[in-house]
């Protein structure tokens, strides 16, 4: 028996009993996609803006009223989610900017999370027994999932086009006939170009892929393999190469996208080092696994104790069924790259742990029949519902009760909410008067977002470029713009407001008219 016939070896049974089980699994996933949404929905009025999450807003107001989207690796990611979040937003009933809200631009995070957990019935076809169940709970409750499934960011469409490749590889490399492989492989090339125009990090997770299919298979038997697949391995990388070009020079009508493109190694290398977010290597492990003031870590907890015996499986069965061990060990050389590298932010690890949810289901399905086997049915049920409370448990009290408390290790930098009364104290002013709007600072998100519907705003790096104050209506000075109080003439009030942990803008007001 080949290798990748045997990649998916002995999980089969006859073809009623597996329509049986995909007709369960997708009844399980609408479920957890059920369970998702109401989490999902639940939390999104509790979190102000994430200053990452206002940068992909603004940019998606400006293509809403015209401005095209130009790939810029010094301060915006891939295209990829700006076209999905354009669609959805329009969809949802955005026009411009000023009507765009915080849930529309959430919106297309949400439908990528959702879309993970519809994939259970598939990844049902090629992992054994309940694991990719046992996942897609982890996937639906999980505190991580649940808190950034509803953020604004990259990584959920990343970690979704992720999984899918893995699917799609899957079958390429299982498919029997000749034209459904070549159909297998054009796909598998869009999915990684799409990522890949997602976030630059997609690098890594295909590194990491490349690597562990090294480590796992033999390379004499990996050309043995692949010896007729010349062809399709050409269109895969021409897919690839072809689908990068088109996302970020937005099908050739911005051809400077690819200009820019060309500068990512070397912005991801200053990035890499840390571009003011480097922590020590154990950083990750720190966030997911040490215990904090605002709840224990009952997620990392819960998905290690069945990643540890799910990896020592797939390394004790990689003869017969290699995908278990090739996916575990990919996920190991994943979570490696990601702590080596300085740069750190809590929703990095998403691709490390969705994934590493399928290898733990493995772990998990194993711990349960030894439990079955010694102590009866009744022990695993509650062992289950201990566990599922307890991930319930950290999920409220990260994502509900305390969604930007800086005790959080999920609420990373995160805008508090005295920076939304900032902006509804400066809408109150600029109602009343006509003159434009000062910030001041070198940093001012997410504060371009908070303000997009005054009239007129205008960003200085620093005082000293400041015209004179008495033409402003209201002037927010942050804190790294020096020493504000000799540029303000007698009868300006001024008052403090947080923006994140540490960092402060005052607000200065002109004197009311007699």
């Amino acid at each position: 028996m080949g290798l990748l016939s045997r990649i998916s070896a002995g999980l089969g049974g006859s073809a009623s009993g597996e329509r049986q089980r995909f007709l369960g699994l997708w009844f399980l996933a609408l479920l957890l996609a059920g369970i998702a949404v109401g989490l999902g929905l639940a939390t999104r009025d509790l979190r102000p803006m994430h200053t990452d999450e206002a940068g992909n807003a603004v940019s998606v107001g400006q293509a809403l009223e015209g401005t095209p989207f130009v790939y810029d690796p010094r301060d915006r990611h891939g295209p990829s989610w700006f076209a999905l979040a354009g669609l959805v937003v329009r969809v949802a009933g955005a026009t411009d900017a000023a009507s765009l809200t915080e849930v529309q631009v959430r919106l297309p995070s949400l439908l990528a999370w959702l879309a993970l957990l519809l994939t259970v019935p598939w990844w049902g076809r090629v992992l054994p027994g309940p694991a990719p169940v046992l996942a897609g709970v982890w996937w639906a409750c999980a505190a991580p999932m649940v808190y950034y499934g509803g953020y604004a960011i990259h990584e959920p469409l990343l970690v979704l086009l992720t999984m899918l490749a893995w699917l799609v590889g899957i079958a390429w490399l299982t498919a029997i006939r000749p034209g459904v492989r070549w159909i297998w492989a054009g796909i598998l090339g869009a999915l990684i170009a799409t990522g890949l125009a997602t976030k630059e990090t997609a690098i890594l997770a295909l590194g990491a892929v490349v690597m562990a299919l090294v480590l796992a298979v033999p390379v004499a038997r990996w050309r043995l393999e692949f010896s007729a697949r010349r062809g399709e391995l050409a269109l895969l990388a021409a897919t690839v190469v072809a689908g990068v070009l088109l996302w970020f020079s937005d099908g050739g009508r911005h051809p400077e996208g690819i200009k820019n493109l060309l500068g990512v190694f070397a912005g991801m290398g200053t990035r890499a080092a840390g571009a003011g977010h480097e922590s020590p290597w154990s950083t990750y492990l720190a966030w997911y696994l040490l215990p904090h003031p605002r709840s224990l870590p009952w997620s990392g907890w819960v998905l290690a104790l069945g990643f540890v015996p799910g990896a020592w499986l797939a390394w004790r069965q990689r003869r017969d069924t290699p995908l278990p061990w090739i996916l575990a060990l990919s996920v190991m050389i994943l979570a490696l790259i990601h702590s080596v590298i300085p740069y750190k932010t809590p929703w990095l690890m998403l691709q490390v742990l969705v994934p590493g949810a399928l290898v733990a289901g493995v772990g998990w399905a194993a711990l349960g029949r030894g439990i079955t086997y010694r102590l009866g049915w009744p022990a695993l049920v509650l062992g289950g519902c201990g566990a599922l409370t307890v991930l319930l448990l950290e999920t409220r009290q990260l994502a509900f009760r305390w969604p930007v408390d800086p005790a959080n290790p999920l609420a990373y930098a995160h805008t508090v909410p005295d920076c939304e009364r900032l902006a509804e104290r400066i809408s109150r002013q600029v109602a009343g008067h006509a003159g434009p709007v000062a910030v001041v600072g070198g940093d001012p998100w997410p504060l371009p977002w908070y303000l997009r519907r005054c009239p007129q705003v205008w960003y200085w790096p620093d005082l000293r470029a400041l015209p004179p104050v008495g033409r402003f209506t209201a002037v927010v000075v942050l804190a790294d713009a020096g020493d504000a109080e000799r540029f303000f003439p007698d009868g300006w009030t001024s008052r403090v407001f947080g923006m994140r942990p540490e960092i402060l803008a005052q607000l200065y007001l002109p004197p009311e008219p007699p």
